[in-house]
């Protein structure tokens, strides 16, 4: 029975992680917009592209394959609007994007203040904010290091904290039985 439940509670683990990876890989071409105000023909692929185009001084409209506010109740007036997720149909444009959105920092398009991340996934969201936080409060003396293949900041002496934090979020834990 111990062995069945090892097994079972391997096999969840093993199917999470892959659902995690499949959600991730189909979000590699999505971007998340902020500061979009709420409005009719605000998110449609053409009008996102116009203002992608604008934003970032493009040669020309990066192509869609679809646009939409995320799925969250409509905000009531005053509030902060919904994001806006798209889909770039090449993944180079989408690339080009985030890259721009990194150098210029503070986008302005058509009077308003604009900010555009990639569209993580929840868990990742939280490892990468965790992990930010970890650099932000490390005081500023930073060496670079690689985890998972994007590059991250720690401070001076504390690469076995990342290894811990590395262990803790991203490796299944071992059964009752092992500890």
């Amino acid at each position: 029975m111990k062995s069945a439940i090892e097994y079972l509670t391997a096999s969840v683990a093993k199917l999470e992680d892959k659902c995690e990876d499949l959600e991730s890989r189909s979000r590699r071409n999505n971007v998340r917009i902020i500061g979009v105000p709420e409005g009719p023909d605000t998110c449609s692929t053409t009008a996102v592209a116009a203002m992608l185009k604008e934003a970032f001084a493009l040669e020309k409209e990066p192509l869609l394959d679809r646009s939409h506010r995320t799925l969250q109740p409509k905000p009531k007036p005053g509030e902060r609007p919904r994001a806006i997720v798209c889909r770039f149909h090449y993944h180079s444009d989408c690339v080009d994007i985030l890259r721009r959105a990194r150098e210029l920092r503070e986008i302005k398009v058509q009077g308003l203040t604009i900010s555009v991340f990639p569209d993580h996934t929840a868990k990742i969201a939280r490892a990468r904010a965790a992990f930010d936080n970890d650099a932000t409060m490390s005081g500023g003396n930073f060496v670079a290091l690689t985890v998972f293949g994007m590059g991250c900041f720690t401070r001076r002496g504390f690469a076995s904290r990342i290894m811990e934090w590395r262990r803790t979020l991203f490796q299944r834990r071992k059964p009752e039985s092992e500890l």
